[in-house]
């Protein structure tokens, strides 16, 4: 949506409107979520964090129908947990581990780390984000390189349903093992 918005202001003539637009249409949503977290009730789990029970109680209470006790209770005792081994919870603890559960977190670390080094490795976002003069030096004109700019994007967004339906369907850990060698075809 934000590059479309980017497409249609740079048709305006008016250039100085031509970045001003999509600033402002930012501007916009900011304002309203500004606005409207002021009325947003706390989590109930930050407000047993802290302490507060009752305040927790009473804004389950209004989200949920039914007995909330049980759910009030399973929440107590996961803080309760979190804040006995609080301490693992930092990067250097764990990445040099001391004990049993530290170690397994030092694993997890590194794939969620390593998996985001290698999705900016890939050269997917310098594709999105030089497209337009990825398609230009491809001979395209700069309006029609702006479009194809724009489809692109939109392949993304479809790309990442078929990719929800698979993952859901057939696991990620076979998925993953398999697109380096589909990808070689």
């Amino acid at each position: 949506m934000a590059y479309w918005i980017e497409y249609f202001a740079s048709l305006n003539p008016n250039q100085s409107m031509a970045w001003r637009t999509p600033l402002a249409l930012q501007l916009v949503f900011i304002f309203f979520i500004g606005i409207g977290i002021n009325f947003f009730p706390e989590s109930p789990r930050w407000l047993m964090k802290m302490g507060r029970y009752e305040e927790a109680r009473d804004i389950l209470q209004a989200t949920r129908p039914g007995d909330i006790e049980p759910e009030a209770r399973q929440i107590i005792q996961t803080v309760q947990y979190e804040m006995k081994v609080s301490s693992a919870n930092q990067y250097l603890v764990m990445i040099f581990p001391k004990d049993e559960y530290t170690r397994k977190l030092r694993w997890r670390v590194f794939l969620a780390v390593w998996l985001q080094i290698m999705q900016q490795l890939v050269g997917i976002g310098v594709v999105t984000v030089y497209a337009v003069d990825l398609f230009s030096t491809a001979g395209f004109n700069e309006n029609l390189s702006k479009l194809l700019a724009g489809f692109n994007n939109i392949s993304y967004m479809f790309s990442v349903f078929f990719a929800v339906i698979t993952l859901d369907r057939y696991g990620r850990r076979r998925e993953y093992l398999q697109t380096p060698f589909l990808q070689k075809r």
